[in-house]
């Protein structure tokens, strides 16, 4: 298999939601290492890489539709293939695929915290005193 037929089956296998090292396992196919080297030299190459994986993280996340409904499979083995594939798309994709988080401040009393420049530091000393008193208090008791 020439070096344009390796790539070509490189992308279709990524964009399907394969694995790399399970790809470059099969017969006639190069080293991982030969595969990232590809990454690192050539730019247009890097750019199809990228999309292929794009492709294959969309891939992954449709499996997961199938796998929840599976029939007649054992639920925890469901659970189990589930997680692995949320947690490697949260983690190669995180604004698509992550879990959104929003911190929102207040004081002790659940006022809104405005943290402008001049009084940010002031701010937050008075609540991590406050913190550290309580955290006192609890061992006193």
């Amino acid at each position: 298999m020439d070096k344009e037929a390796q790539r070509i089956a490189i992308l279709e296998g990524l964009s399907e939601g394969r694995s790399l090292r399970t790809i470059c396992k099969e017969p006639n196919m190069p080293a991982v290492s030969t595969v990232l080297l590809w990454c690192s030299q050539d730019k247009e190459w890097s750019e199809h890489y990228a999309r292929a994986r794009e492709a294959g993280n969309d891939a992954m996340a449709e499996d997961i539709h199938e796998i929840a409904d599976e029939e007649g499979k054992d639920p925890q083995d469901k659970k189990v293939r589930i997680d692995a594939r949320k947690w490697l798309l949260a983690k190669r994709q995180p604004k698509k695929y992550g879990d959104a988080a929003t911190l929102k401040l207040a004081d002790a009393d659940g006022e809104k915290l405005q943290l402008d420049e001049v009084g940010r530091s002031t701010r937050l000393a008075a609540i991590f005193s406050q913190i550290e008193q309580r955290k006192a208090d609890d061992v006193a008791d």
